[in-house]
């Protein structure tokens, strides 16, 4: 479900930076986690927003991931209901391009997996 480190694949195994939340829609808990998924060919597409359930906060179960792609590696996400919504705001990397920015995507329910969507970037590009 989410990539393992592989030399000359990425530079590292990209699995940290959790940001958990009480489940709004259980007596659980939340956690997002920075990762990147096994199945891009493309390096610098494999970032993703990982997701993990659990009961008590100690014993955690790995769900399947709620956004991927755009980025070699998304770094930490942080959750947050507006109105009716929840965002996501997350900044980004790559290994190969000098670009960086803070991303934010949208969607109704915090544990919604390929339901994320983009909503607003604010991208900066060094030289």
């Amino acid at each position: 479900m989410y990539e393992e480190h592989i030399p000359g694949h990425w530079y590292d195994r990209a699995l940290r930076d959790p940001w958990v939340i009480k489940d709004p829609e259980s007596k659980g808990w939340l956690m997002f986690f920075t990762a990147r998924v096994p199945d891009r060919c493309e390096a610098n597409e494999g970032g993703a927003i990982g997701l993990a359930t659990s009961d008590d906060l100690t014993h955690w179960q790995l769900q399947p991931p709620v956004f991927t792609g755009y980025f070699g590696q998304l770094e930490v996400p942080q959750d947050f209901e507006y109105g009716e919504r929840w965002s996501q705001r997350y900044t980004e990397s790559t290994a190969q391009h000098p670009v960086g920015g803070t991303h934010y995507l949208i969607t109704s329910h915090p544990r919604a997996p390929g339901q994320w969507r983009p909503a607003l970037s604010l991208t900066v590009i060094t030289q």
